[in-house]
C-alpha cells in the first residue's frame, strides 16, 4: 500500500484545525524550527513585495494586484506566526504534563 507524503516531507506548513488546538503527542524542537523558517520565509517575501509595490508607485505602474498580493501575503505570515505560538504552547503544555507525572 502505498504511503501518501505528509506535510513536512513536502517542505509545507501541517494544516491546522481552527476549531481545536491538537498537535502531536511530542512536539519537537525541529518542529518549531521548520516553524521559523516558514515564519522566516514569509517576511523576507513581504519585504520584496513591499519594495516591488514601491517601485510600481515611484513608475506609475498598476499597484492593486501588487497590493492584493502583499496583504495575502501578510495574512499567511500572520497564520504561521499563529500555528508557531500555538505549536511552542502545545509542547510547553507537553513538557508540563511529562514533569507532573515524574
Amino acid at each position: 500500500m502505498r504511503k501518501e507524503p505528509d506535510a513536512t516531507s513536502r517542505g509545507t506548513a501541517p494544516r491546522v484545525d481552527k476549531n481545536a488546538n491538537r498537535f502531536p503527542a511530542s512536539i519537537d524542537a525541529d518542529h518549531l524550527t521548520r516553524a521559523d523558517q516558514h515564519i522566516a520565509a514569509a517576511k523576507k517575501r513581504i519585504e520584496t513585495q513591499q519594495l516591488f509595490i514601491e517601485h510600481l508607485a515611484r513608475n506609475d505602474g498598476v499597484k492593486a494586484h501588487a497590493e492584493s498580493l502583499l496583504a495575502l501575503m501578510q495574512e499567511t505570515l500572520a497564520q504561521f506566526q499563529s500555528y508557531r505560538r500555538a505549536a511552542e504552547n502545545a509542547q510547553q503544555s507537553l513538557a508540563n504534563g511529562a514533569d507532573a507525572r515524574r
